[in-house]
C-alpha cells in the first residue's frame, strides 16, 4: 500500500510572487502581507508577517531563464 500525503494538513496555502532586488530574492504574498527575503550569496533569510496557519510557496527564475522556458520552439 502506498502512503498518502496531504500537503495542506489543515493549513491555508498562499502562492507568492518573486523578484530580485540586488543580492536579495524577495517573495511577497498578494493575499496577505507576508514577505520573505533571501540573500542569494550568503543564504541569510528574513521573514516578516508570518502566520503559523498559512503556508507560503513560490519560486524565483531570473527573467532570462523565464524567457527561455516560455519561448521554446
Amino acid at each position: 500500500m502506498e502512503p498518502k500525503y496531504s500537503h495542506s494538513n489543515g493549513f491555508e496555502h498562499h502562492q507568492c510572487e518573486s523578484y530580485r532586488d540586488g543580492d536579495w530574492i524577495i517573495y511577497t504574498c498578494s493575499q496577505c502581507n507576508y514577505e520573505l527575503k533571501e540573500h542569494w550569496e550568503t543564504g541569510e533569510i528574513s521573514v516578516t508577517n508570518a502566520h503559523p496557519h498559512i503556508r507560503h510557496s513560490g519560486s524565483y527564475f531570473p527573467p532570462s531563464y523565464k524567457m527561455a522556458l516560455e519561448n521554446r520552439n
